[in-house]
Formats: C-alpha cells, structure tokens, sequence
C-alpha cells in the first residue's frame, strides 16, 4: 500500500501547530485542538496572507551579501528570510529542550 505524497489540510494545520508551539502561544494550540473550524480558517487566512504579499512584493530588488550579489523578486526576498527564521528558531528550541532535558536527569 502506498503512502500518500501530499495530504494538504493535515500538513497546513500540523505545520500551523508547530508554528504556534514555536512563537510560544498555548493557549491558541490549545483551542486549536478544540476545533477543527478554526485551524481551517487560520490556515485559509494565513495563505491569504501569503497570496496578497506575493502579489504585492513582485518587484526585483537586489541583495548583496559580503561579496555575493543576488537579485530576486521582494516576496522570494521574504519568504527565504522568514523560512530561514523559522528553521533557525525552531534548532534553537529544540536545542534548549534537550539542553534542559539533560540537565534534569
């Protein structure tokens, strides 16, 4: 039996909990859990969000960094930075959890 490649709805919402937990709000995971009417709505509103921010951010800006120089469109300019954001958030957090799991045993 094979696995299925893309479940939409369960990857927004698991993803949008993730994102909850990381920023430090829960009390809205909480409600989340509690119903499914809102995640779908969150997630809705957060993709038109990201929808309305591409559209508006379509212009090339250039970027240099130390000796590179790189030109792309604003709203990939903001999603790379965001994206980067999270992940480096998200190492840290678990970094600090296991640190202060090591520290308790």
């Amino acid at each position: 039996m094979q696995r299925p490649l893309f479940i939409p709805k369960k990857c927004a919402a698991d993803f949008l909990l993730l994102v909850i937990h990381v920023m430090g709000f829960p009390q809205l995971k909480r409600i989340m859990k509690l119903n499914p009417t809102l995640k779908i709505s969150l997630v809705l509103f957060l993709l038109a969000v990201a929808v309305i921010l591409v559209f508006q951010n379509r212009e090339v800006v250039t970027t240099r960094f130390l000796f590179a120089t790189i030109s792309m469109p604003r709203a990939m300019l903001l999603t790379l930075v965001f994206s980067m954001g999270v992940l480096f958030g998200s190492l840290l957090t678990l970094l600090l959890i296991r640190q202060k799991k090591k520290t308790a045993v």
